[in-house]
């Protein structure tokens, strides 16, 4: 084959190349979300915005079995805040620089709460509003209960516990 049929041949392969991608943009309408220089609804079952390193920014998504969800990652690309809507719950988390959740805000059927954490992930401060009762509950660093305040159907009440839990006082 001399050079002048491999010259042909190319040429041709671009045409044919040219005539596919005008056909395409016939037949396949870009994918624009604009009305009137606004953007409009665009349908999907998540969506990633990146920073410029490549790392997820922001992350949408939808699940049957982990609910529907929104992740606000750090400028490294760790999970910075959550927030879940699911069958059982509706949930908001922020998390520490290790990415584990320190704060959280939850809502369920039986009780709304508010849960802060210690840097080594263990509960430290806990608050509950239920349909049973509400409670306020300080946990010493091993995560035993230190202090608890209730508010329940039978009554108001104050319990300290020692170390390994044990009510040492109560009132009344």
């Amino acid at each position: 084959m001399n050079h002048k049929q491999k010259a042909l041949y190319t040429l041709f392969g671009a045409a044919i190349m040219l005539m596919g991608l005008s056909v395409g943009s016939l037949v396949c309408p870009p994918v624009i979300a604009l009305k009137e220089k606004v953007l409009d609804e665009i349908y999907c079952t998540g969506l990633t915005v990146i920073n410029s390193s490549g790392e997820p920014a922001i992350v949408l998504r939808t699940d049957e079995t982990l609910g529907n969800g929104l992740v606000i990652h750090t400028p490294r690309g760790e999970p910075a805040l959550l927030l879940v809507a699911d069958e059982t719950a509706n949930s908001v988390a922020v998390t520490d620089k290790s990415g584990e959740p320190a704060v959280l805000l939850r809502t369920s059927d039986l009780a709304n709460r508010v849960i802060v954490r210690s840097p080594l992930g263990k509960d430290g401060v806990r608050l509950s509003a239920g349909k049973v009762a509400n409670r306020v509950t300080v946990s010493n660093p091993e995560e035993t209960n230190a202090v608890q305040l209730y508010a329940d159907e039978v009554a108001n009440r104050v319990t300290v516990h020692n170390q390994v839990g044990i009510i040492r006082w109560e009132a009344p």
